[in-house]
């Protein structure tokens, strides 16, 4: 169990641990330069007129819950996994 922690916190705390969260950001836009409140407010055209990056977040975790949700009742969920795509793309997320 020690080893374990220690091995935890070690990759918590590195570079590379950090690093690889980078990883995950959008590939479209420059957010590590940018404050929260801008992150938010970045339009996102592709997917409505009204629609910022903040919306497009809400909308993408509950699309994620449909999904799984959908997934353990046994349903198909193919129009949901579709939505989550086009909206994982025009963020920018892999």
């Amino acid at each position: 169990m020690d080893r374990w922690l220690a091995n935890y916190e070690r990759t918590r705390t590195s570079d590379y641990g950090q690093g690889q969260n980078e990883a995950l950001l959008s590939s479209r836009f420059d957010l590590p330069s940018m404050s929260w409140p801008e992150i938010r407010e970045i339009p996102i055209p592709e997917l409505g007129e009204d629609t910022n990056f903040g919306k497009s977040f809400v909308v993408l975790r509950k699309s994620w819950y449909a999904y799984k949700r959908s997934c353990k009742d046994g349903f198909p969920a193919s129009y949901v996994a579709f939505r989550i795509l086009r909206i994982q793309k025009a963020l920018g997320i892999p």
